[in-house]
């Protein structure tokens, strides 16, 4: 069998985040190219293997992503509309619906808020004034 040396297809070998162009770009590479690659610092530790045909290349392109190919999620994460958030301790609670600008966020928990108290607590050193109360969006 000859090898024709003008037609070679490189395969690399895949690393946790590869995709398939990282693998395999489909195009074919000449032995003069290759070596200029060499040249240019690639090392053969990165080459999975040399192929003449572009079918053998992509077969094996196909088995080393085999399991690693992400999908990626369709689905939002929903805004959540009810929850606690953080007052200064000026803010009464029947007032809370009336600030100027809304709470940024709202925690699902009374744990989570506190835990963001605890932060900004360590942060700045000292007591932050702040409340923890519970707020509806739709509310507003």
């Amino acid at each position: 069998m000859k090898i024709n040396l003008n037609k070679l297809y490189i395969v690399y070998k895949p690393t946790k985040y590869s995709e398939r162009v990282d693998v395999f770009s489909g195009r074919s590479n000449n032995i003069s190219g290759l070596r200029n690659q060499f040249r240019g610092g690639l090392e053969p530790k990165e080459i999975h293997g040399i192929y003449t045909t572009l079918s053998e290349a992509n077969r094996v392109t196909d088995t080393l992503l085999k399991g690693k190919v992400r999908k990626k999620s369709t689905k939002r994460k929903k805004k959540s509309t009810s929850g606690y958030a953080l007052f200064s301790d000026a803010v009464m609670a029947k007032d809370k619906y009336r600030v100027t600008t809304p709470p940024k966020v709202i925690y699902p928990t009374r744990k989570a808020a506190q835990k963001e108290v605890d932060k900004i607590r360590k942060k700045t050193g000292r007591n932050p004034e702040i409340k923890i109360m519970t707020y509806d969006k739709s509310k507003r």
